[in-house]
C-alpha cells in the first residue's frame, strides 16, 4: 500500500492559540515518523487561489466544524478525501479532572457528535492498562451514587445559537421547554447555570430575558447564575454536589456530574454522555443508575494524552493499522 497523505488545518480559518499549533506541529511530526505524508496548513488565506497543492489526502486532522461552501478552499480539501478519515479535534469531556500540563484530546473519526462518531474498536488485551494510565494522570475518580433528598435539580447550559454544538437546538426555548417537562415531573427549586463562555449577542439575550420572564409568570421556581470561570472544580461543593440531579442538551458538565455520582440526564442522543444517562426527564425523581465503569472504558478508548498517546505517535499507529496501513 502506498505511503498515507495527512492534511492538518483548522476549518474555521481563524487564528488558533499556541498551544493548538503545538498540537498541530506534534501530531504532524508523530505521524512523519511513521512514514506518512503531511501537509499543515495555519491559515487559509495564506493559501493562493491559484493553488498548486495537491489536496488529494487520505486522512485530515481539523478543528473546528462549520458548513463548508462549495468552491471555497477549505472544501477543495476536506474533499480531497474519504470522509470517514477525518479526524475532529475536540476537547477532554472529563477536563475538570485533568492535572496540570497534562492535557487530554478526544479525537472522534468520521464525524464530530458522538453517537455517529468511529473512535477505534475497544482492545481487550489493553484498556485495562489504558484506564490505569488515564487514571494515573489526571484526577478522575468514580465516586459513589449521592441520595441528595432535599436537593434541587441544576441544568447546565450549551454556549448557545443553534450551531453543530447544539446540534441546530436554540438554547434558551430548549431551556423552557426542558423546565416545563421537569415541572410536569418535580416541583424541586431548579438552577440554571449558564455558560461560562456565551456569546452576549443582542438576539441571545433577548431570549434569555423572554425565557427567565416566562418562568417568573408562571411561577416555576427557578434560579439562575452565570459564572465568570471555566473552572467547573470551584463551584462544585456549593451547587453540584448538593444536586438532587442535573440535566443537559450536550454539555460535557453531565460528565462531571456523573463521576461526582449524582444523577444526570441528558435530553439529546448526539451527547457523549447519552448511553449513560440516569433516565428520561419523566422519571428525574427516580434516576437509575448506569455503569460508570462502563463509562470509564468508553471515555479512555476515545481520549487520548497528548504527552505520551499523541506525541510518541501510539494513536496515529493505531489508527494505521486500523485502517489497514499497517499489519
Amino acid at each position: 500500500m502506498s505511503k498515507p497523505r495527512l492534511f492538518v488545518f483548522n476549518v474555521a480559518g481563524s487564528p488558533i492559540s499556541a498551544d493548538k499549533q503545538k498540537l498541530q506541529t506534534d501530531f504532524a511530526n508523530a505521524a512523519l515518523n511513521l512514514g506518512t505524508e503531511c501537509h499543515v496548513i495555519r491559515n487559509f488565506k495564506e493559501i493562493p487561489k491559484k493553488h498548486k497543492i495537491n489536496y488529494k489526502h487520505d486522512f485530515a486532522l481539523i478543528w473546528g466544524y462549520s458548513p463548508i461552501s462549495k468552491g471555497t478552499r477549505r472544501h477543495w480539501i476536506l474533499n480531497g478525501g474519504n470522509t470517514d478519515n477525518i479526524i475532529y479535534n475536540e476537547g477532554d469531556v472529563l477536563k475538570a479532572f485533568e492535572k496540570k500540563d497534562y492535557a487530554y484530546y478526544r479525537l472522534p473519526l468520521g464525524h464530530i457528535y458522538s453517537n455517529k462518531s468511529d473512535y477505534m474498536p475497544i482492545d481487550e488485551n489493553t484498556i485495562d492498562k489504558k484506564i490505569n494510565h488515564v487514571l494515573s494522570t489526571t484526577n478522575i475518580k468514580i465516586e459513589p451514587w449521592k441520595q441528595n433528598s432535599d436537593g434541587h435539580i441544576l441544568i447546565y447550559m450549551n454556549r448557545g445559537g443553534m450551531g453543530w454544538g447544539h446540534f441546530g437546538i436554540s438554547v434558551w426555548p430548549w431551556l423552557v421547554d426542558t423546565v416545563n417537562k421537569i415541572r410536569q415531573n418535580s416541583d424541586r427549586l431548579i438552577i440554571v447555570k449558564d455558560h461560562p463562555g456565551r456569546d452576549p449577542q443582542p438576539i441571545e439575550y433577548e431570549m434569555k430575558v423572554k425565557a427567565f420572564e416566562y418562568f417568573q409568570r408562571s411561577n416555576s421556581n427557578v434560579d439562575h447564575y452565570h459564572l465568570k470561570t471555566r473552572d467547573l472544580n470551584l463551584h462544585n461543593d456549593e451547587l453540584l454536589l448538593k444536586a438532587h440531579s442535573t440535566v443537559i442538551l450536550g454539555s460535557t458538565a453531565g460528565a462531571v456530574s456523573l463521576l461526582h455520582g449524582i444523577p444526570s440526564f441528558c435530553t439529546h442522543e448526539q451527547a457523549f454522555i447519552h448511553p449513560w444517562r440516569c433516565g428520561e426527564i419523566e422519571n428525574i425523581e427516580n434516576p437509575i443508575q448506569p455503569d460508570r465503569n462502563d463509562f470509564l472504558r468508553y471515555y479512555a478508548n476515545s481520549h487520548w494524552d497528548f504527552k505520551e498517546e499523541i506525541v510518541k505517535g501510539i494513536y496515529w499507529k493505531k489508527l494505521l493499522k486500523y485502517k489497514g496501513y499497517e499489519k
